[in-house]
């Protein structure tokens, strides 16, 4: 956590040497800095280019007529949210403004070195960087924590959704109690994303325990693992949920489900725990043919809690309510023809869902997931469940595609 909060300064301070170019429009941070007459502007991706920047040297080395007692402004686009900083005099005070958030100080110290620190201390010590996280998963399109699709708190709501449909409701025999024994699942997901052009890549290791019990009631137990590259800065996620499928009919099953994620950044400066608590309708009508719909609807509330390392705590405050609908559509493999051997009993399944935020402002408020699997939802494919699938992703500001694979035995 200090070096989260030494990253907020280090993006600010005109005391760093960045390395002078041209500042590109998908850099993650962008900063350009102007002194007796000179700019410099560069951009960079990860913490560690400005931590590494920092160790090569001071602003003279790319303004050959900055000194310590320079008049120096600096304006950085910091994931999307603007941050001034200025030595607004030939002395040692330091002004630091974020104008979206209404942040506005000045910090003098004996020297500059000094203002520096007294600006750390400001950002760790009284909440503000919680603050400007908040406000970063509002304006920022690759928040790591929340406001677009691969963030932890979309991807939170995305499996306590899939969750539901773990075993599909009318495929439950009431009368015996379960359909097989417990279940282990694993996985592989991999998504490729641009967002507001940004290129990110995730990498998804979902992993599941289903304890099947009398009567069609089941308890899952669910753990996905999550690793992201945002245009080289990485970022890892975990999140575990547990919910209780409860069959109210042989088509209708509730699942009421809790759920605890955190998300950690050194590249992006972030790191978060998040809660959620969901409950999911989901109802299975069987049509002509063979095949069936399902409808599923879901209503949760998710917020972030403190993070505290050692003596450092930071929480961005984000409380959002939020749905999510769906239906699905399961056409048994033979319809195109597909028969024989281990293709028996499989069948191709196209959804096509909505997720809505509300609450905290969020630089995505909803997006929308359009996909099909293919395989068995049942144990006939090779004597397991086996499940390949691809979905699109669309957001206003977001497009994107998942493929992946999952196998429960």
């Amino acid at each position: 956590m200090n070096r989260v909060t030494k990253l907020a300064a280090v993006s600010v301070l005109m005391a760093s040497a960045w390395w002078p170019g041209t500042s590109l429009a998908n850099d993650l941070f962008n900063v350009s800095v102007t002194s007796s007459g000179a700019t410099a502007s560069a951009g960079f991706n990860t913490a560690q280019q400005a931590l590494d920047q920092l160790k090569s040297g001071n602003l003279n080395s790319i303004l050959p007529a900055y000194t310590t007692s320079s008049i120096a402004s600096g304006t950085i686009d910091y994931r999307g949210l603007q941050v001034l900083a200025s030595y607004p005099t030939t002395g040692t005070a330091l002004v630091f403004q974020v104008p979206s958030i209404g942040i506005n100080q000045t910090f003098t110290g004996a020297t500059r070195d000094q203002s520096q620190q007294q600006l750390v201390d400001f950002l760790k010590n009284n909440g503000v960087y919680g603050k400007i996280m908040k406000q970063l998963a509002a304006v920022s399109p690759v928040d790591p924590v929340a406001g677009n699709p691969s963030s932890l708190m979309s991807q939170m709501v995305g499996n306590d959704f899939s969750s539901a449909f773990a075993t599909t409701p009318g495929t439950i025999n009431l009368s015996s109690g379960m359909t097989h024994g417990n279940t282990i699942g694993v996985g592989l997901a991999y998504g490729h994303f641009s967002q507001s052009s940004t290129s990110v890549d995730s990498m998804t290791l979902p992993l599941s325990y289903n304890v099947n019990l009398d009567s069609g009631y089941q308890i899952h137990f669910d753990l996905p693992l999550t690793y992201v590259d945002t245009n080289g800065a990485k970022s890892g996620a975990a999140a575990f949920g547990v919910g209780v499928t409860i069959p109210v009919n042989e088509h209708w099953s509730l699942t009421p489900r809790i759920s605890a994620g955190a998300v950690g950044s050194l590249d992006l400066a972030s790191a978060a725990v998040m809660t959620a608590g969901s409950v999911t309708s989901a109802y299975r009508m069987p049509i002509p043919g063979d095949m069936a719909v399902t409808i599923g609807n879901m209503a949760g509330f998710a917020h972030s809690v403190d993070v505290t390392i050692g003596s450092y705590s930071v929480n961005p405050n984000i409380s959002n309510g939020f749905i999510k609908n769906g239906a699905m559509l399961a056409v048994p493999a033979g319809k195109f023809g597909i028969t024989g051997g281990y293709l028996e009993g499989t069948e191709f399944q196209f959804f096509l869902t909505d997720t809505r935020f509300f609450g905290t402002k969020l630089y995505e408020d909803n997006h929308q997931e359009l996909g099909f699997s293919f395989g068995s939802p049942t144990e006939t494919f090779f004597g397991k469940a086996l499940l390949a699938g691809l979905t699109y992703v669309h957001a206003q500001h977001s497009n994107g595609v998942i493929a992946n694979l999952g196998w429960r035995f």
